[in-house]
């Protein structure tokens, strides 16, 4: 049963509290914030965990308040970060229809990166009629993206071929679009950057460039926060298990 509550978490008599952070060591807004200021142990932790780059997403930690409640920072099972890349691939889709003056049918539709979100978002893309390249690092993934029907590239070549999309998504979380790709996009593109903080995009030279970029963070809380939520209820239902809670 599924019951949902309006309130202060941390004032919830739950055995666990969640907190979903990013994989940068950054604790710096809403609810991830709070955690941090509450219990700065947690933070600590996972600054340390993400500077070392010992970070293993899918894994998770476990600490323990003055109640005896159990804090988590990173979600146990690769099912809900899967599953959250769902309604950010759908979210990310009505960004740019609304953004967009022209349709998906028929645009040109570059993916960068395809890990989890690039695997939801491009079939999708081309499922409404775009034309869908990705950009991928590895050849195995490029292979994967081919075997879809999807054109692929890699990235060492980025910028000789940026002027012919109509939009850029970037799913990487690390430095991509810098000033030399930016420069090279068409004219009227759209980027929407999907990548958790830092992001991908270098947002000062875009604005220096004229070009338009969304940086939407957090889609699946705000487009379908019903169903993320519920995959985070699944997920911890599944940490009590495993602790025998």
């Amino acid at each position: 049963m599924i019951t949902y509550l309006k309130g202060d978490i941390f004032s919830s008599p739950a055995q666990v509290l969640v907190n979903t952070v990013n994989t940068v060591g950054v604790m710096g807004k809403g609810v991830a914030l709070e955690f941090k200021k509450r219990y700065p142990a947690m933070f600590k932790s996972h600054e340390r965990v993400c500077d070392e780059k010992q970070l293993e997403i899918g894994n998770q930690s476990f600490l323990k308040d003055k109640k005896g409640r159990l804090q988590t920072s990173r979600l146990s099972f690769l099912r809900c970060h899967t599953a959250n890349a769902l309604p950010t691939a759908e979210g990310a889709i009505q960004i740019a229809m609304e953004e967009l003056p022209i349709t998906l049918h028929d645009a040109r539709a570059l993916v960068i990166g395809f890990g989890r979100l690039g695997r939801a978002l491009a079939p999708r893309l081309r499922a409404l009629g775009a034309r869908v390249w990705v950009s991928a690092r590895r050849y195995e993934q490029r292979a994967a993206a081919e075997g879809m029907g999807l054109g692929s590239e890699g990235p060492d070549r980025l910028a000789d071929w940026l002027c012919s999309y109509d939009l850029v998504f970037n799913t990487v979380p690390a430095p991509v679009l810098g000033v030399e790709e930016l420069a090279a996009l068409k004219e009227g593109a759209l980027v929407i950057d999907l990548a958790s903080r830092p992001g991908g995009v270098n947002l000062e030279a875009a604005a220096a460039l004229g070009v338009r970029v969304i940086w939407a963070l957090s889609l699946p809380g705000k487009v379908a926060p019903v169903t993320s939520g519920r995959y985070i209820k699944d997920t911890v239902y599944h940490i009590m298990e495993e602790l025998d809670l």
